[in-house]
């Protein structure tokens, strides 16, 4: 177990060789054993199968890995850290919200701002800065109901919370001022953002409480530009390592759907090892593993880097493979806390490549072996992305 302990997620490390050694890693640990624990992080859960059973048995393994926290720390909480059944009457007010059907009607607006980002962009840009980073936060803040001018704030103060920087440098307030003084707005002018809709929401009779109605608020402001934000990038990475797959998506526009499931399994922006309780569980009883003894209180920590290249699930797991079917990734996670924003993540993943594609021959990375990966515990994804593009 010497690699297993010796291992550290160095961020300093250019993004493609971080990637590369990551892979070789966990395909190794899935050979050798696919639970294990670490004196760090707890369980380590490096296998597909029993990546899937820890995220549905949540009755086992609890999302809540903070148990001892006062009422009003509770209330705060995200709704990603909370068992049923709390858990299923928050997610419930806004499932419509995010459906299929609902997301696709969308549709027409978010090529209006894809287009209008891209006339903007020249034969060399920054990739993150002129569209995987101002489509997604412009998209969320129009569906919570908030004027999408101030895309450049929200996306400071998301970052912000994603670096766990708040603290230091007073975002957190100001985020917060900003909200509720929007709250205050809908209360007397309601609207038809997703903010009015918790405001008027009951659960159990009773309405959101401010702390309950900011949570929601902020993490659906993270989570509906960040993840996003890098699944855009990491396609671009994507592209780089295998241009035959660039080409072929020219000539095969169709594969766009299946490609975009491809690059969420290949490249998907969940980081490997993180301190960071989002994602992990804790276990609620003694239980059994792959073989091995989980005891009542341990976290167990699912990573689904490695499970979306476990070789039992995924044949030639190493390969990018456009049509790859089936292709049961879970970049999205699984079970109750699978992921709301997945219909409207590749919707907007869908809409940016098809009008790439109209526009542009090609595009290359500039320096790709240069590149610098966010220093962040959960996502995994580039700063900058210097590109060229071809008309």
């Amino acid at each position: 177990m010497s690699r297993l302990l010796t291992y550290t997620d160095d961020f300093t490390l250019p993004p493609l060789q971080w990637y590369q050694r990551s892979k070789e890693w966990c395909r190794e640990m899935r050979a050798l054993q696919p639970v294990v624990h670490h004196e760090k992080y707890g369980w380590l859960v490096f296998s597909y199968q029993e990546t899937v059973q820890v995220f549905s048995e949540y009755a086992t393994y609890s999302s809540e890995t903070q148990r001892s926290v006062s009422t009003q720390q509770e209330e705060g909480r995200s709704i990603i850290m909370i068992d049923p059944p709390r858990h299923q009457q928050l997610r419930a007010l806004i499932t419509q919200a995010f459906s299929a059907r609902t997301i696709a009607q969308m549709e027409s607006r978010i090529q209006a701002i894809a287009v209008d980002l891209l006339d903007k962009m020249g034969p060399q840009v920054d990739f993150m800065d002129a569209l995987a980073a101002p489509l997604p936060v412009m998209v969320i803040a129009e569906m919570l109901g908030l004027p999408t001018e101030d895309w450049p704030l929200f996306k400071k103060w998301t970052d912000a919370q994603v670096h766990h920087a708040a603290e230091l440098d007073g975002t957190s307030q100001a985020l917060a001022a900003y909200f509720f003084q929007h709250v205050e707005r809908q209360r007397h002018s309601p609207g038809n953002g997703i903010i009015n809709l918790l405001l008027n929401a009951e659960v159990d009779g009773k309405r959101l409480s401010p702390s309950e109605l900011f949570s929601f608020f902020l993490t659906l402001l993270v989570a509906g530009n960040v993840t996003t934000t890098n699944l855009l990038g990491n396609a671009m990475l994507c592209f780089n390592l295998f241009p035959e797959a660039l080409a072929r998506l020219h000539e095969q526009p169709a594969l766009i759907p299946s490609t975009i499931e491809e690059i969420l399994r290949y490249m998907g922006p969940s980081r490997l090892l993180t301190q960071d309780p989002v994602g992990s569980r804790i276990a609620l009883v003694d239980t059994e593993l792959a073989g091995q003894s989980i005891r009542k209180g341990d976290v167990v920590r699912p990573l689904i880097f490695a499970a979306n290249f476990d070789e039992q699930q995924f044949a030639d797991a190493e390969r990018f493979l456009l049509d790859r079917r089936p292709n049961r990734h879970i970049a999205f996670g699984h079970g109750i806390h699978f992921c709301l924003g997945a219909p409207l993540a590749r919707l907007e993943a869908r809409v940016v490549l098809t009008e790439m594609l109209k526009r542009f021959s090609s595009w290359e990375i500039i320096n790709p072996d240069h590149l610098e990966q966010l220093d962040l515990e959960l996502i995994f994804g580039v700063k900058h992305l210097p590109m060229t593009f071809q008309a």
